[in-house]
Parts: C-alpha cells; sequence; structure tokens
C-alpha cells in the first residue's frame, strides 16, 4: 500500500497535482491582493456589455 503510494508521488501524477496545488494558492494570493482584485474587476467590467455594468456589483 505505501509502497504503491510513494510511486504515485514519484510518478507524473504526483508532481503535477503538486504544481496545481501551488499554482491555486499562488493564484488565490494574487487576487486577494488590492492589485490583484482590481485587475479582476477590471476584467469583469471589460467582459460585461454597457447595459450590464451596475457600480452596486462591482
Amino acid at each position: 500500500m505505501d509502497f504503491k503510494k510513494e510511486t504515485w508521488e514519484n510518478s507524473g501524477h504526483g508532481k503535477f497535482q503538486e504544481r496545481v496545488e501551488r499554482e491555486r494558492s499562488l493564484l488565490q494570493n494574487w487576487s486577494s491582493t488590492a492589485k490583484g482584485e482590481s485587475l479582476v474587476r477590471a476584467g469583469i467590467r471589460e467582459g460585461m456589455s454597457e447595459g450590464d455594468k451596475n457600480p452596486r456589483e462591482l
């Protein structure tokens, strides 16, 4: 059982999972900063049509 787990973690799957989790935490850290937040909001605003822009939502 432990041997299988070790093999799995040393294979591509384990490495890939580590990378996914590291990138996800980096993204969360980035979007929680003020600059990231404003860029995300700007991106959301750009993605909307003129009629959809509602100041209360942003």
